[in-house]
């Protein structure tokens, strides 16, 4: 948190492509073996939730890690 007490912006991802730059195969569901990867932190970073999902056929795959296991970036002091 900053000093007014607001979050701060987290920062870009280096070569991060948009979704609305995704190729138009991609967003029409017309081709096997596009994925999908989201990653959810739960409160106080105790758990990560990670679910994949194969576009055309809505396959789908989630996991829990707990804090053990994570592998987070240090905070900026």
């Amino acid at each position: 948190m900053n000093l007014r007490g607001k979050k701060e912006k987290a920062p870009a991802i280096k070569y991060a492509v948009s979704i609305d730059e995704r190729p138009e195969i991609v967003d029409n569901r017309q081709r096997f073996n596009n994925w999908e990867i989201d990653t959810v932190l739960g409160k106080h970073e105790t758990v990560a939730i990670i679910t994949i999902l194969e576009r055309k056929t809505h396959f789908h795959l989630t996991q829990e890690y707990p804090q053990s296991q994570l592998k987070l970036p240090q905070k900026r002091p």
